[in-house]
């Protein structure tokens, strides 16, 4: 095969009507997963309001980002891995996304603006585990890292408050482990944001006091079921889920708010959960 034979290939995938680029097989298992994986990503991402402003933190290649501009909002997708941002921005020229319905940028969302190196776990389009100026895994375990990549990271409280980005009504938080400094950039922004999903994992203590957190100073509530759902009960992401926290009387309420951080911690113990076969 030559090199203009080569560049004729264009290995796509749709799936419910959105065309996704699937340069390896890595990819083609995320797209294949779109519904599986996370159905509760799903369907809060189905519950929101057509115009509503949903920032998608971690984007990787597009699939989350995607189902929210047919919801009909106004997405901002974050994803600095060099790969990962190339097919997420071509999963938007793909489906024909004007800007003014979905914008990609290839920055880190973090606690600080600073200029420092993302540490990649693999050159593998798809992937994910990298982590943002720090040689700690997703598991906040020390770890050697192959590959690096320059980056940049900004907090959410400055692109909204300084650099005058649109107030998220919805943000998703999906980083691997860091997602607690993406909490505490937003400090601010959290006060008007109506939902916000994070992958949490119950054995970070971080992770752990911001449940509290946005609990008792935020007011957001929880449903006991959805995170006892969405808790991996094996493989290398065992304890680890998404926790929604929605505003009380918001259309994405949910029906149990009670209990403590502590009484929170034991139900988030991996006893319940759907095995990941080592990717996140």
């Amino acid at each position: 095969m030559n090199l203009e034979e080569y560049e004729r290939i264009q290995p796509n995938m749709t799936v419910d009507n959105i065309i996704f680029y699937v340069p390896n097989r890595h990819c083609e298992w995320r797209v294949n997963t779109m519904y599986t994986k996370e159905p509760d990503t799903v369907a809060w991402i189905r519950g929101m309001q057509p115009g509503e402003t949903f920032y998608d933190v971690g984007a990787n290649i597009g699939l989350y980002t995607l189902l929210a501009v047919r919801q009909g909002l106004k997405v901002f997708a974050f994803e600095p891995e060099a790969q990962n941002f190339s097919i997420l921005v071509r999963n938007l020229t793909l489906n024909l996304v004007p800007k003014a319905n979905a914008i990609a940028f290839p920055f880190c969302i973090s606690d600080q603006e600073r200029v420092d190196t993302l540490r990649l776990s693999a050159l593998n389009a798809g992937g994910s585990c990298h982590a943002f100026g720090s040689n700690k895994n997703y598991k906040m375990q020390e770890k050697e890292w192959a590959y690096e990549q320059g980056t940049v990271g900004f907090s959410l409280d400055a692109l909204v408050m300084d650099c005058k980005m649109p107030q998220p009504d919805h943000i998703k938080i999906d980083v691997d482990g860091f997602d607690d400094k993406v909490l505490a950039g937003a400090r601010e922004t959290l006060k008007n944001v109506k939902s916000v999903l994070v992958e949490m994992d119950s054995a970070n203590a971080d992770h752990m006091g911001w449940v509290d957190r946005l609990r008792n100073e935020y007011g957001f509530v929880t449903d006991d079921a959805q995170i006892a759902a969405a808790r991996r009960a094996e493989g290398p992401f065992t304890g680890i889920g998404n926790i929604i926290f929605t505003r009380p009387g918001d259309h994405h309420e949910t029906s149990n708010s009670a209990g403590t951080t502590d009484a929170l911690s034991a139900q988030l113990q991996p006893s319940v959960g759907k095995a990941e076969s080592g990717q996140s």
